[in-house]
């Protein structure tokens, strides 16, 4: 889901109806998948610091 600022300070959001174009879905896949790397590396790192 994507969402849209809905104020004028920029900090209030609300759910936007609005359709993503290839890339931002290109953008979010590679931020899920940054966010999954750093995940392992960190669990790895724990584990071997134990």
């Amino acid at each position: 889901m994507f969402y849209r600022r809905c104020d004028r300070d920029n900090r209030k959001l609300e759910p936007s109806e609005y359709s993503p174009d290839e890339h931002l879905n290109s953008l979010m896949l590679r931020a899920k998948a940054l966010t999954a790397c750093m995940n392992y590396l960190l669990i790895k790192d724990i584990e071997g610091n134990r």
